[in-house]
């Protein structure tokens, strides 16, 4: 309001002296009715009063605004072990702020829009609520959850050795807490374990070397100090052979008895055992993969401290005889000895034919035979003795066509493979592709990758990764061979209904079908993405094989006694059973364990690899 000067005349609001000229207010109202007196006196002296009524109305002011929580952005920062700083953005309406820990007080936060909290314990989740305030009530919580940073595990501690051998040592330690692997280094470089067992045994180590290992634990936040052990491998046992003596048509022979030896195994292609008996005699077996005969021998006796050893119906030659023993270990685990090589010649052949062989091995006049003195190619004894791994496919016939034979006039494959179309090249002259793949530098079947490499048969699950021990489905253990072969085909009618041209695989499947290499599991179903198992490898590689070398066919009733080593064989399928038999005797498959095939159990792509590297080794070794 605002007032004339006038000596004579005044005005009064509430009884407050107004001034003229002079802005009067504003008047505070309360909520409800409020009386206004304005009280005006005349220039002639006369007062009169005026009363106002005023209803003010409750103010409602809002609550705060909490709608739009991405807005808000309500997150913690500065997250360490055991402290943490939550933020957020002003919230609309906000006199205060309530931050509050699930478990703990809450805590009033004004004039500013974040929260430190601290003597938090490391590697735990921690939940806290975010609450506006004013005068008129709360929002609804917000809610976030802070995982508080960790520690690197504890150093290790019980690192020692469980059984130290000449061809391995056995490491144990106890467990970390919160460790997820462990690792250990030989040697400071070399990676030989990295997994979340504490227990491990490395059979990559040679007699009479010292190793020096380093163990470390790890997890999300870093790796632990590292725990040293220090281990020196024994020699292997000693074993002696006598010079053999040769007479017409005959070799003799005697070896060394080893220590804690509970089975001997000699082999010249055929092979013979001699398994320990409870009274000190040798329970002696001969057995020949390719021609499938198999002999009981009987029990022969040590000649003092040595085992004899003769054959006889030998042709006139150089024979090599290779002796390995199994050794039985402290802690009931076996080692299997070096190999000895026993060379010789036989001048003058055998006249009259083969002797049958007898128990008394050591007589003049009687001997273990092979049977077809120089002829024949000797059997695999599996297990800790033998190597490779593998398995096939069929199902219903599809039309075929006969595989190209070798042409020793084509030209080369090159870079290109092994075409049965462009010729061969002798595997042993592929140069590895080395260095391509980190996790395959000390692994078992690392040439035999690099060599595949180099053809363009396999690569890499990543530029650097080649992830040996993934398993192997039926479209890549296909594509494999088929590059391997480098097998081509002008036209390959589509054969399956989930092989499609869609599919990358799709060419490799028709052409192997086309060349009557694989076949389906059911009528016009090839199952491309189940896994590959050892006894469709085997038949896969066999089919193979014969084509290139039909030697190496078998009769059935020969299958059935070169598989009768595995208990499980079974387990064979029907389709898979000559063929698995034909990859035992060529020394291209043997089983998971001495006396198990293990037929269904799938196959890794170092496995498949090994097996392709020793398919192409045989056909082309003659090149």
């Amino acid at each position: 309001m605002a007032f004339k000067e006038n000596d004579n005349a005044s005005i009064k609001i509430n009884n407050i002296p107004a001034t003229s000229g002079v802005s009067f207010g504003p008047l505070p109202l309360q909520p409800g009715l409020n009386v206004v007196v304005v009280s005006v006196k005349a220039q002639d002296g006369t007062v009169k009063n005026y009363n106002f009524k005023i209803t003010r109305g409750d103010v409602v002011s809002p609550l705060p605004d909490v709608s739009n929580p991405p807005v808000i952005d309500f997150k913690a920062t500065n997250v360490t072990k055991t402290s943490v700083k939550l933020t957020w953005n002003a919230i609309a309406n906000s006199d205060s702020y309530e931050v509050t820990r699930v478990s703990g007080s809450p805590s009033t936060v004004t004039g500013v829009t974040y929260f430190e909290d601290s003597q938090l314990t490391e590697d735990t989740d921690h939940t806290y609520t975010l609450v506006a305030k004013n005068s008129v009530g709360n929002s609804i919580p917000l809610t976030i959850v802070v995982h508080t940073l960790g520690s690197a595990p504890a150093k290790p501690s019980g690192f020692s050795t469980s059984g130290v051998y000449f061809d391995s040592v056995g490491l144990q330690w106890d467990l970390v807490h919160k460790a997820l692997t462990y690792t250990v280094m030989r040697n400071v470089a070399q990676k030989v374990y990295e997994s979340n067992l504490t227990v491990f045994k490395d059979r990559t180590v040679t007699e009479i070397t010292y190793y020096d290992y380093a163990l470390t634990a790890k997890n999300a936040y870093g790796v632990s100090e590292a725990v040293y052990l220090r281990v020196q491998t024994p020699a292997a046992p000693l074993m002696t052979v006598s010079e053999p003596i040769i007479a017409k048509g005959k070799v003799y022979f005697e070896f060394d008895v080893i220590e804690n030896a509970s089975e001997y195994h000699l082999n010249r292609n055929p092979h013979w055992a001699f398994i320990k008996n409870p009274d000190g005699t040798y329970h002696v077996t001969y057995d020949n993969a390719v021609t499938g005969e198999k002999k009981d021998l009987g029990n022969v006796s040590m000649k003092g401290n040595k085992i004899p050893f003769y054959e006889e119906g030998l042709d006139a030659g150089d024979y090599s005889y290779k002796i390995k023993a199994v050794v039985t270990n402290p802690d009931g685990s076996t080692s299997v000895t070096p190999e000895i090589d026993v060379n010789t010649t036989v001048t003058e052949g055998a006249t009259t034919p083969p002797g049958t062989g007898t128990p008394e091995i050591g007589a003049p006049d009687t001997g273990t035979s092979n049977g077809n003195g120089n002829g024949g190619s000797g059997g695999s004894f599996g297990g800790s003795y033998g190597g490779g791994s593998g398995g096939g496919i069929s199902a219903p016939n599809t039309a075929k066509v006969d595989v190209p034979i070798y042409d020793p006039n084509a030209s080369p494959a090159g870079d290109k493979g092994y075409g049965w179309s462009v010729g061969l090249i002798p595997f042993t002259e592929v140069l590895p592709t080395q260095g391509k793949f980190s996790d395959i530098a000390d692994h078992w079947c690392r040439e035999c990758i690099e060599k595949l490499l180099t053809l363009n048969v396999v690569n890499g699950q990543t530029d650097t990764l080649f992830y040996p021990e993934s398993q192997v489905t039926r479209a890549e253990f296909t594509a494999m061979v088929i590059r391997a072969l480098d097998l081509q085909a002008e036209y390959a009618d589509e054969v399956f209904n989930d092989v499609t041209t869609d599919n990358w695989f799709s060419s490799v499947v028709n052409i192997a079908v086309k060349y009557g290499i694989v076949e389906g599991v059911a009528e016009k179903k090839f199952d491309p993405g189940a896994l590959v198992t050892r006894q469709e490898m085997a038949t896969i590689l066999a089919r193979v094989l014969v084509k290139y070398k039909p030697s190496f066919s078998i009769a059935e009733d020969k299958a059935a006694y070169i598989l009768s080593k595995f208990n499980d064989s079974t387990d064979i399928s029907d389709w898979a059973y000559t063929q698995s038999a034909i990859m035992v005797a060529a020394h291209l498959i043997s089983g998971r364990t001495e006396t198990h095939f293990v037929p269904k159990d799938g196959g890794t792509r170092a496995e498949s690899a090994k097996l392709i590297c020793g398919l192409l080794s045989e056909i082309t070794q003659s090149l």
